[in-house]
């Protein structure tokens, strides 16, 4: 395979926007979106720190744990107006920035042991954006977002930490359990909603 050269900010870039889409998006379709760059983004921020391999494999694995979700999505009997937040954009967008502002000031305080600064960043904003998205939606397939977003950051971290390959591949399944699960209950949550 190829080696492909990986710029890390641009990784940083495609991370920090796809955690901003995913919180300040109403459509979750856009969020599941919002989450492959999110992937994307953190595979390129640790590509320095693992096998060109490990990379692709953590897209792919992300695009598989997204898949999942939206065919979960799609399980439902029919859309539903409840996928809107009941809070406003601008509640949202003050939540995320107070979520990230905190999450920088962490990690220029108390960076990650045996990660750079910008991998300890990147970890940290992960972070903030599951903490954002948790406390603002309540849906299933949010909320499977969220949680992704949070073993994004335990995977960026394993990679940068010199995990080794086994460990990324055991939190990579992770991953996958979570997006199936979370899809499974985006549909059996919006059909119990339907029956109702």
């Amino acid at each position: 395979m190829a080696s492909i050269p990986v710029n890390p900010l641009l990784g940083f870039g495609l991370l920090v926007g796809g955690i901003v889409v995913a919180t300040l998006a109403s459509d979750v379709r856009l969020a599941l979106l919002a989450l492959v760059a999110q992937y994307a983004g953190s595979a390129f921020v640790a590509a320095s720190a693992s096998a060109q391999t490990v990379v692709w494999l953590h897209i792919a694995v992300g695009g598989m744990a997204t898949a999942m979700l939206y065919l979960g999505l799609r399980a439902r009997p029919s859309p539903r107006a409840g996928g809107v937040p009941a809070l406003g954009l601008p509640f949202r967008a003050a939540a995320l920035l107070m979520a990230l502002a905190a999450c920088v000031l962490l990690a220029l305080r108390w960076p990650l042991p045996y990660a750079g600064d910008g991998v300890s960043l990147a970890c940290f904003a992960l972070v903030g954006g599951f903490v954002a998205q948790m406390g603002l939606f309540r849906e299933p397939e949010r909320v499977g977002v969220a949680t992704l977003s949070l073993l994004n950051a335990a995977v960026v971290y394993a990679q940068a930490a010199g995990g080794g390959p086994l460990l990324t591949a055991l939190l990579l399944c992770g991953h996958l359990l979570t997006g199936l699960a979370s899809g499974h209950l985006a549909a059996v949550w919006g059909a119990s909603e339907g029956e109702g």
